[in-house]
C-alpha cells in the first residue's frame, strides 16, 4: 500500500501533543510552536534532511525547525522523538513530511512531495503579500 498522508483544508491548529526531547525529557509541541515565529517540523529523516535546504527569506517572523522521529544528529533547532506515535495519529501522516506552522499556532501549508520548493514557494507568496 503507497504511503498517504489525510491533511484536512487548512488553516488547521496544530494539536498540542507530548514527546520526549532528546536533551531535557519530555516536552509539549505548543512549546516548540510558541512565540512569534513560524516552526517548520519535520517528521521523518527524508524531511529533517530538508530542514537545511528550506532558505528562509528573513523578513517578518524568523523560522524555528524542529525536528520529529530524525535522530539527534538532525540540523534543527529541536530534535524530538514520538516513541508513542502521537505524531503520526494526530496528524494523520505515515512518510517523510515537512509542515509551516505559523506563529499563531496554525498550519500554513504542508509537503509531501518536493518539499523544499513547496515551502520556499509558499513562503515566497506570504512575503510577497506582507
Amino acid at each position: 500500500m503507497p504511503p498517504t498522508i489525510q491533511m484536512p483544508r487548512l488553516p488547521l491548529s496544530a494539536p498540542h501533543l507530548q514527546y520526549n526531547y532528546f536533551r531535557l525529557g519530555l516536552t509539549r509541541l505548543f512549546e516548540a510552536l510558541r512565540g512569534p515565529h513560524f516552526t517548520l517540523l519535520a517528521y521523518g529523516p527524508g524531511a529533517a534532511a530538508d530542514l537545511a535546504a528550506v532558505a528562509w527569506a528573513g523578513q517578518g517572523a524568523p523560522l524555528k525547525r524542529v525536528a520529529i522521529d530524525a535522530g539527534p544528529g538532525a540540523f534543527s533547532d529541536l530534535c524530538l522523538a514520538d516513541a508513542a506515535g502521537s505524531f503520526r495519529e494526530g496528524y494523520g501522516v505515515d512518510q517523510s513530511v515537512l509542515l509551516l506552522i505559523r506563529p499563531d499556532g496554525y498550519i500554513a501549508t504542508f509537503a509531501v512531495h518536493d518539499r523544499v520548493a513547496t515551502i520556499e514557494n509558499f513562503a515566497a507568496r506570504v512575503t510577497a503579500q506582507a
